[in-house]
C-alpha cells in the first residue's frame, strides 16, 4: 500500500513513542496536533499501520463535478460552443436540452484545465491625474456631444463646448445639427473675437481635428482645422483616450442635466432660440463653476492681427487641367484667360469654401476668376456635323413609269 508524505511521517512518530524513544509530549509537536489526539492515533496503530489512512481516501467527493457533465462541455467546447466564454455558456448548459447547472467558476477552471482560450477584459490602464494649467487661457478643450437636447421637442442635436483647463470655466457653446468641421470654426471665432487665442487647443482624434489615414499624418498632411490653427499659431493636442480630457467631459454631463432643464423650463424648442439663450446661460454657468487659477491675470493672444474670416474655410487644392478647368465637388469651372498671376496647365490651385457657401480660387494667395460650367451639350453646326436623312420607305404600290417584271413576283 502506497503511503503519502504526511503517513510516512505519522509511522514514524508513532514507532518511535511505540518503542518509548520520544515522550507524547515530543509527538504532539512533531506530529503538530494535541496529546489527545497522539493518544487516539497510537491506539489505531496498534492495530495496524493501514488504519491510519482516512477512510475516504481514494473515494469520490460528494461535492465533485459529474464527469459525464465534463465530458459534455468538452465535447461542445470543440464544437457548437467554440470560442464562448464561461458565462455564456453557464447561461446556455442551464436552458434545455441540457439542463447542467454549474457555477461559472467551475467551468472556467475546466477552461483552465483543459486548454481553451478565455476571452477576458482587458484592465483599465494605470493613470495618473494631470493638474490643471496654470493661467487662463494656457489650454482649452474642446469637444461635441450629440444628445436630446431638447427633450423630444426638437430633433437630435450636437453641442460644441469649449473648456478652458486652468479654471473649468466655459468658453463657447454653440448648437449645431452635427459636429463638423464648419461647425467648430462658427464656435471658436466668436472665442477668439472676445477673449483671445489660447496657447493649446486639447482635442480627441475625431476626423475633423486631424486625418485619419495613418499614412497621410506621416506624409506631414493636415486637417482643415489644423491647417487653420497653424496659421494662427494655436497648438492642436490629440488626446488617447475621453479620461485625459476629463474637464469637458464631465462638462458634458453637467449640462445634459442643467443645460436640458433650463431649455425646458423656458420652452425653448429651437437651436436658434437656444443658441441666443446660451448667452445667459454661459455667464451664470460659470459665475457658480468656475475656479480661480494658480496663476492670476490672462495668457490669451489678440485675435485682432488675423483675419479670421479667410482662415476659418474649407480649404483644398486641385490641379489645372489643359482646357484651364478644375473640378470641384462634381461641379466644373472654367478660369479666365486674365489673371493677376500666371497660369498653367497643371497648377495646383486652392478652393477655398467660406461659411455661407461662397467659392473662391486662388493661387499662392491670388485671388483667380472663374465661370461655372453648364453641363449641357451645344450643338454648333460645321462642315463636320451630319446632316439628317429623309428616311425611306418602300411603297406598296410600284410608281409610275416602273417595269413590273413577273419574274420577280414568284410566277413563271
Amino acid at each position: 500500500m502506497l503511503y503519502s508524505e504526511r503517513e510516512v511521517k505519522m509511522i514514524q512518530a508513532l514507532e518511535q513513542l511505540k518503542n518509548k524513544k520520544i515522550t507524547i509530549g515530543k509527538a504532539s509537536i512533531i506530529l503538530n496536533c494535541s496529546k489527545r489526539t497522539v493518544f487516539r492515533l497510537q491506539k489505531r496503530y496498534l492495530q495496524g499501520p493501514e488504519n491510519l489512512i482516512h477512510k475516504n481516501k481514494g473515494r469520490p467527493s460528494h461535492r465533485a463535478t459529474n464527469p459525464a457533465w465534463l465530458t459534455k462541455i468538452e465535447e461542445l467546447m470543440n464544437g457548437d460552443f467554440k470560442g464562448f466564454g464561461p458565462t455564456f455558456v453557464q447561461n446556455k448548459l442551464a436552458q434545455n436540452p441540457y439542463n447542467i447547472c454549474l457555477s461559472r467558476e467551475t467551468i472556467r477552471k475546466f477552461y483552465k484545465k483543459k486548454g481553451f482560450s478565455i476571452n477576458t477584459r482587458k484592465r483599465s490602464p494605470y493613470r495618473s491625474k494631470r493638474p490643471r494649467k496654470c493661467q487662463f487661457g494656457d489650454m482649452w478643450q474642446l469637444d461635441g456631444s450629440y444628445h436630446d437636447w431638447f427633450s423630444g421637442r426638437a430633433p437630435w442635436c450636437s453641442l460644441i463646448a469649449i473648456v478652458d483647463d486652468a479654471t473649468s470655466a466655459l468658453i463657447g457653446l454653440q448648437f449645431h445639427n452635427h459636429e463638423s468641421t464648419v461647425a467648430v470654426m462658427k464656435t471658436l471665432k466668436p472665442a477668439f473675437v472676445n477673449i483671445g487665442i489660447p496657447h493649446q487647443l486639447y482635442t480627441d482624434k475625431h476626423s475633423i481635428y486631424r486625418i485619419a489615414n495613418h499614412d497621410a499624418r506621416e506624409r506631414g498632411e493636415l486637417s482643415e482645422l489644423e491647417k487653420a490653427c497653424q496659421k494662427i499659431g494655436l497648438k492642436i493636442i490629440h488626446a488617447h483616450s475621453p479620461q485625459a480630457k476629463g474637464r469637458v467631459e464631465r462638462k458634458f454631463r453637467v449640462l445634459q442635466d442643467w443645460l436640458v432643464k433650463e431649455l425646458s423650463l423656458r420652452g425653448i424648442s429651437s437651436m436658434d432660440e437656444a443658441n441666443a439663450f446660451l448667452e445667459e446661460f454661459l455667464l451664470s454657468h460659470n459665475k457658480a463653476f468656475a475656479k480661480n487659477p494658480l496663476i492670476p491675470g490672462s495668457s490669451h493672444r489678440s485675435a485682432e492681427p488675423f483675419n479670421l474670416d479667410e482662415i476659418l474655410t474649407i480649404n483644398e487644392t486641385r490641379v489645372l487641367k489643359k482646357d484651364w478647368t478644375l473640378q470641384y465637388q462634381t461641379t466644373s469651372y472654367q478660369l479666365h484667360k486674365e489673371q493677376p498671376t500666371r497660369l498653367t496647365p497643371g497648377d495646383k490651385i486652392t478652393v477655398r469654401t467660406y461659411w455661407d457657401g461662397t467659392i473662391k480660387f486662388f493661387k499662392k494667395n491670388h485671388l483667380l476668376s472663374a465661370t461655372l460650367i453648364i453641363d449641357r451639350p451645344v450643338l454648333v453646326p460645321n462642315h463636320m456635323t451630319p446632316k439628317p436623312r429623309t428616311p425611306f420607305f418602300l411603297p406598296t404600290d410600284p410608281p409610275r413609269g416602273y417595269r413590273y417584271d413577273r419574274k420577280y413576283d414568284g410566277q413563271k
